[in-house]
């Protein structure tokens, strides 16, 4: 009996041990996965077919798994990097900002579109409609994108105020979209007269309305801009503060891989096909001070919670009440 006893005693031990061993080793394998953090600047979707696909090449290239995570918008994105959700994050400008003060991030790389490293803003209408500027908008409705975006929101509000153009006074109703997708859906649609969204370069002559009226086809309404934004620092890859300072070398892993990307073809499709982008290039956090300035003229407070955006393409949600500024 004392022999059974033993016999099963170990055979117990042998259990937890084992039990144990599986335990530390998927321990192991999630500390060597980085979680990667997206915005639905599109639809969730899409985002996350093609953030897989990126990741796929970045595991080839580096060595390490990924796991992709899609945030519901912008600041949720920024509380995952500060929770340690998420290692890296591919953020609007203004987003990192934020990120920087509430998550302590740290950018890493920039976006290069058409050749330049920046990123402009863009207010659009119907190519149909009669407004030549947009102080034709007066008493007209606006689609802004999202609260903390920079090219749907900081940018054109800043760039309106700095013309001396109170948008409070000069929109009837202000709503958000919450995505590019969805503000130039509700243009074309006829939800609002205008949208704010991000444009290729200076005289707006191609943006985000430009990729959705190629996708849509006969289907589209042509749009065209009213008003440019002065140019603004692109969107970012970030890392985490921790992640950071602790895992160096895995750091260095990614942004190397994620620069390699565009030397090959597969990597530029995965690329473009992501967030449009051609390339990414180093980019310092100083760069960024335009987006911090943009902020403090509309009356943004780095500190403040905006209100969640309820994504719905081609029928934005009311925005909340708003301050003159």
């Amino acid at each position: 009996m004392l022999n059974d006893f033993w016999k099963r005693s170990f055979a117990v031990a042998g259990v937890v041990v084992l039990s144990l061993s599986m335990g530390c080793t998927r321990k192991a394998e999630d500390a060597n996965v980085i979680r990667m953090g997206f915005t639905p600047s599109e639809s969730t979707e899409k985002v996350t077919a093609n953030g897989k696909v990126l990741a796929e090449l970045l595991e080839k290239s580096t060595g390490l798994k990924y796991q992709i995570y899609v945030a519901s918008d912008y600041t949720a994105l920024v509380e995952a990097l500060r929770s340690g959700q998420v290692q890296i994050a591919w953020l609007a400008p203004f987003a990192y900002v934020l990120a920087e003060q509430k998550a302590d991030a740290r950018v890493l790389l920039k976006s290069v579109r058409h050749g330049q490293a920046a990123q402009y803003s863009a207010i659009i209408v119907k190519d149909s409609s009669a407004y030549k500027k947009v102080e034709d908008l007066q008493g007209k409705n606006i689609a802004w994108t999202d609260p903390t975006s920079s090219s749907g929101h900081i940018m054109p509000k800043s760039a309106l105020i700095a013309q001396g153009i109170d948008p409070d006074t000069l929109f009837k109703k202000q709503l958000w979209g919450g995505s590019h997708e969805s503000v130039v859906m509700a243009v074309m649609n006829g939800t609002v007269d205008a949208g704010a969204t991000y444009s290729d370069d200076a005289p707006g002559t191609t943006g985000s309305w430009s990729k959705y009226e190629k996708s849509l086809g006969a289907k589209a309404t042509k749009l065209r801009a009213v008003f440019v934004t002065p140019p603004m620092p692109s969107d970012t890859v970030t890392a985490a503060g921790k992640f950071f300072d602790s895992q160096p070398e895995k750091v260095a892993k990614i942004k190397a891989g994620i620069m390699g990307l565009s030397d090959s073809p597969e990597g530029q499709s995965a690329l473009k096909n992501l967030y449009g982008i051609d390339s990414l290039v180093e980019a310092k956090s100083e760069e960024y001070e335009p987006l911090r300035k943009a902020a403090a003229k509309i009356g943004y407070s780095l500190d403040a919670k905006p209100a969640a955006t309820a994504p719905s393409p081609g029928a934005p949600a009311p925005a909340p009440e708003t301050k003159k500024q």
